[in-house]
């Protein structure tokens, strides 16, 4: 079977990154340095992944705005896919992160009583359209554009660990994991902008 290769890209810095707020169903634009992080990106993926055949985004617009500068680097057009959305943290969204514990999370992957998914509804949910891309894109390399925690959350799904809030897959602002089908999956590396860290 030939090998699958995801490439799962956080967004650049948000508002609500620079702000120190719980933001995963809110919807606030790049700043000015998570615009510089995605043209950084952007910059060096044609290099990294000549053979991209494919763009996906979550329609939160941090993610369609860096995919969209990720798109020209790449010559790519863009797929809207609302299943890799981050996670719906209830009641929390919105509030200054000094002001949440979010530990609820971090302790239980089963956790709702916020009143949004726990991490592990969110797990399934996004690695199940990480599947599908795999899957339909059978032998290519391909690029989606989302967000840390749903991330992290699919990844420890697909590596049969708990995927709590917070876990160790966490991927920086702008940087990417690279997951590999052939035919189970695999992390190779998760890169940030300053480094990488190979699986």
């Amino acid at each position: 079977m030939q090998e699958t290769r995801v490439i799962l890209i956080r967004h650049g810095e948000s508002q609500g990154n620079a702000s120190s707020i719980c933001e995963c169903s809110g919807d606030s634009a790049l700043t000015a340095r998570g615009e510089a992080q995605a043209l950084r990106l952007a910059e060096r993926l044609p290099d990294l992944f000549p053979t991209a055949t494919a763009l996906y985004a979550s329609p939160r617009r941090r993610a369609q705005r860096t995919a969209e500068i990720v798109a020209r680097a790449v010559n790519l057009a863009v797929a809207i896919v609302a299943d890799i959305r981050e996670i719906d943290i209830g009641e929390w969204e919105g509030q200054p992160l000094s002001a949440v514990d979010l530990s609820p999370l971090r302790k239980d992957a089963d956790f709702t009583l916020h009143g949004g998914e726990s991490p592990r509804e969110c797990a399934v949910r996004t690695a199940r359209a990480i599947r599908e891309f795999a899957d339909v894109h059978v032998g290519e390399t391909i690029l989606a554009v989302g967000h840390g925690a749903a991330f992290a959350a699919a990844l420890a799904f697909f590596l049969e660990s708990e995927p709590l809030f917070g876990n160790e897959y966490g991927i920086p602002n702008a940087g990417f994991a690279e997951l590999w089908f052939d035919p189970l999956p695999r992390l190779a590396a998760i890169e940030s902008l300053e480094s990488t860290s190979t699986r």
